[in-house]
């Protein structure tokens, strides 16, 4: 009963991250619209600034892609650490406006979920019965370990049966 219970918690929190993550996944390709904005801003009013806000963009966006997708603790820091500097430049640029404090709020809050994410990934990939967490999977795999595991009678005897079998070849050439 004990291992059901570890097993349902597991596989609560499996399907939790697996969907934070979809949302993470949304809110990367959300901040891509970012990119779009800080081109068009750049062409239009020359600041140096936007066009590197749009690289910080990319940078961010690509490398939370890759931390949603390969669960990876370092990809998520580097991404929340570039989501904050292109927030911290917004809010250079535009001071306290709607888009920066949009930013701050949302993105910079699924970045740190995202962290958490991959971190209490890794601890459960390392846990009994990942990735299912199915009791029945695992009584299937006890049985069939137990089903490889041969008494020595019966190792003896498959053994003195090839080598007399071996022999009979030998007799009949």
């Amino acid at each position: 009963m004990e291992l059901e219970a570890e097993y349902a918690r597991n596989r609560t929190s499996l399907k939790k991250i697996k969907n934070q993550d979809t949302k993470c996944f949304i809110v990367y390709a959300l901040n891509l619209i970012v990119i779009l904005f800080m081109v068009f801003s750049f062409v239009m009013t020359g600041k140096f600034l936007y066009l590197i806000i749009g690289s910080i963009t990319i940078c961010t966006s690509v490398s939370g892609f890759f931390s949603v997708y390969k669960k990876s603790t370092p990809l998520a820091i580097i991404s929340a650490s570039l989501m904050a500097a292109e927030i911290v430049l917004l809010f250079i640029d535009w001071g306290f406006s709607l888009i920066p404090l949009f930013g701050f709020g949302v993105l910079l809050y699924y970045a740190v979920i995202n962290v958490i994410n991959c971190n209490k990934y890794e601890w459960l990939s390392q846990q009994d019965g990942f990735p299912h967490f199915e009791i029945q999977q695992k009584m299937y795999e006890i049985e069939k370990a137990q089903w490889d595991i041969k008494d020595p009678y019966t190792k003896r005897k498959e053994d003195i049966e090839k080598r007399n079998s071996g022999s009979d070849n030998m007799k009949s050439l």
